[in-house]
């Protein structure tokens, strides 16, 4: 069926009011067609035949004519004489010689009967659908469905209804013609005898386009017998009129697995979106609106399906996002499948207006929403693992457990926490420009960047990153990573974490020696920089099951656009190092880190006998520090410290002035070398 609304007909009933859809479209040659042409009243009666007893109950048998006035016939045609064949000014006609194969949508009537109430003090009802016919001001009647109160064609709910104080636990119902539908048939072609409008309009002109449907219920206040047949009195009556079609057509109910876990979400959407702003504007009209959600589960075993869970929620507030819930199949051990039932009905307070949607999920996997969690069992299980972290670099850490020794387990260390002070890496990047993800041809040489010296520069396409981890030794030592997961993290502008792993090892990538290769993602820069003109930083993570994340090194990231300025840094870094102080803050932004930073001034603190931390990185650096001079185009003046003798052990030790002579003589070489390189001739001052 399509949708439903709920209205408050009369103090005792509720009219749920349905409107067609595939599933209540009968072929005429099914349901049969028949029409009564009442003289008394000059209307028409729509009437299925008998064999729709149980499809639309509207039929001769469920049916009353009005014979004038508050005076009724009922049409019962299980009677030695049936009021029907007496009464001339009532023709009967069967249909079925001119509708021989024509569909026919139907919209379902319904009313609700008050709980506990079973019309004491009156003797039934007759529920009269009506619309306007085109040209005159007649009614075609589409149904006068008679209900005694000494019948059983009362249907108990399953599930009965609560609206405020009162409980509707049984209904009546009957199909009647789809005014929406017949109407768009007729004025298709409204000389064609085959259509609903033609034939049930007393002058073949068929219904008002626009006629609402009208819904009347009379009261029988009492019943007398005319040669065998009932004659039907009534007094009061209540009516009330609905639209021929669904106005709210864009409201939907909504119920999927969620994406992200072992749940599922409801929710009503209008148009799309959600109900908030649809509330807000029922509101504004006039009217108290909130939002009752039903959830049925039902669960499939062998071919029956038991309702086994049910809820109602009432809710008020929060129409901008979606309700959680999380079924428990009750025989999720021998159930095929499960439904969740999902209805959401939109309800005006003030008068008990309702708005109904339904939609349905179904799962074929119902252990999974079991009493009991599925285990993963184990094809062997004694005692359980003992880890023990190690801090690296540390005293060896012995255990000697009777467990263990009996199970044959070893135990087994793992390095969680490094001294990131003695941690310096090398770094080199490639634009992911037809590069090969698995050997993106990173060259090797570079300098040694301290704690928060290292600067990535991200683009918008992606790129490769390869990072050597060295801790500071005499020479600088790679680091054995491969019992840690590290990834390259960075801090996005709403402030939560991107991590991105380390590819696996390749040939120009191994974990056990320090190198790491990452790929970076275009979108990265847009999410971490945004139109911020400042770096940020990016940080290694150092990950181990059963541990807390440990930065492992700090340093920072800028766009693009700015690479051409990190010859000049580098060269700043390397000034800075070589002449024992710290960069300036224009050279060299500083990080926010939990790592402690280590600069040119930190690393010159080597115990007597040994060589200092700086002494061991200019060292390591010299190569990578005369690259950088290379492909300068202007050399500067002086660099304090700085000696071509290369079997000086250390840059900062045994300076002694330079001579005129030497001075000319290393100017020389250096131009040389610069004229090799650029092509150019460049003259140093002196």
């Amino acid at each position: 069926m399509g949708s439903s609304f709920y209205l408050q007909l009369a103090p005792y009933i509720l009219l749920e009011y349905t409107y067609g859809g595939s599933d209540t479209s009968y072929l005429s040659s099914q349901v049969k067609l028949s029409r009564i042409e009442n003289k008394y009243t000059g209307e028409m009666q729509f009437l299925n035949g008998s064999a729709a007893q149980h499809t639309t109950q509207n039929v001769l048998d469920y049916s009353a004519a009005n014979i004038g006035g508050y005076k009724w016939a009922f049409l019962d045609k299980d009677v030695p004489v049936p009021y029907i064949a007496t009464d001339s000014n009532l023709v009967y006609t069967d249909m079925s010689g001119i509708f021989t194969s024509t569909y026919v949508q139907y919209d379902r009537v319904r009313l609700h009967l008050l709980s506990g109430y079973r019309l004491e003090d009156i003797q039934g009802l007759i529920a009269q659908v009506y619309v306007k016919e085109a040209q005159t001001s007649k009614n075609a009647i589409l149904a006068n469905n008679v209900y005694l109160n000494s019948d059983e064609r009362d249907i108990l709910n399953p599930k009965p209804l609560l609206l405020g104080d009162r409980m509707y636990d049984r209904y009546i119902e009957f199909l009647v013609p789809s005014l929406k539908e017949a109407n768009r048939d007729f004025y298709s072609n409204p000389v064609n005898p085959i259509s609903i409008g033609y034939q049930y309009s007393s002058n073949t002109r068929g219904f008002l386009y626009n006629s609402a449907i009208y819904i009347k219920v009379f009261e029988i206040s009492s019943i007398e017998q005319k040669s065998g047949n009932l004659i039907l009195s009534t007094a009061d009556d209540f009516e009330i009129n609905v639209n021929q079609e669904d106005t709210y057509s864009l409201l939907k109910a909504n119920i999927e697995e969620a994406s992200d876990g072992d749940y599922f979400i409801y929710y009503p959407t209008y148009a799309g979106n959600f109900i908030e702003e649809f509330i807000a504007e029922l509101n504004s009209i006039g009217g108290n609106y909130s939002v009752l959600n039903d959830i049925d589960v039902y669960e499939q075993i062998g071919g029956d399906n038991y309702l086994t869970y049910s809820f109602t929620q009432v809710q008020q507030g929060d129409f901008d996002q979606p309700l959680e819930f999380r079924p428990v199949v009750k025989y999720a051990d021998s159930a095929v499948s499960f439904s969740i039932d999902y209805t959401v009905r939109i309800f005006n307070r003030e008068n008990g207006y309702q708005i109904i949607r339904k939609a349905s999920s179904t799962s074929y996997y119902p252990k999974k929403y079991g009493k009991n969690l599925e285990k993963i069992a184990l094809s062997q299980q004694s005692y359980p693992f003992k880890v023990y972290n190690k801090v690296y670099g540390g005293a060896t850490v012995t255990h000697n457990s009777p467990e263990i020794t009996t199970s044959g387990f070893n135990t087994v260390y793992i390095p969680v926490f490094y001294d990131s002070r003695n941690v310096v890496i090398q770094n080199k990047s490639v634009l992911a420009d037809g590069a090969n993800p698995l050997d993106p041809n990173f060259g090797t040489d570079g300098i040694y960047l301290g704690q928060g010296d290292a600067r990535l520069y991200l683009s918008d396409f992606d790129a490769y990153f390869k990072i050597s981890v060295f801790q500071v030794n005499s020479p600088p030592k790679k680091m054995d990573l491969s019992a840690s997961t590290i990834q390259l993290a960075f801090k996005d502008t709403t402030g939560s974490f991107i991590k991105i792993p380390a590819l696996d090892n390749t040939t120009d990538s191994s974990s056990v020696h320090g190198e790491l290769v990452f790929k970076v993602p275009g979108y990265v820069k847009e999410k971490v920089i945004g139109k911020s003109t400042s770096v940020k930083n990016f940080y290694l993570i150092s990950s181990t099951p059963g541990a807390a994340d440990t930065i492992l090194y700090t340093g920072t990231v800028d766009n693009i656009d700015n690479i051409a300025k990190e010859q000049a840094r580098v060269k700043t870094l390397a000034n800075a190092v070589l002449s024992g102080t710290t960069p300036t803050p224009a050279a060299s932004t500083s990080t926010t880190s939990t790592s402690t930073t280590t600069t040119a001034a930190t690393l010159q603190t080597g115990k007597s006998g040994k060589p200092s931390l700086l002494d061991t990185l200019t060292t390591a650096n010299k190569e990578g520090i005369n690259s950088i001079k290379k492909t300068e185009e202007t050399q500067p003046v002086d660099i304090p410290g700085y000696t071509f003798d290369a079997n000086a052990s250390s840059v900062k030790s045994g300076v002694k002035p330079v001579s005129d002579a030497s001075r000319n003589k290393a100017e020389s070489e250096i131009s040389n070398k610069l004229s090799q390189t650029s092509g150019t001739q460049t003259t140093l001052k002196k």
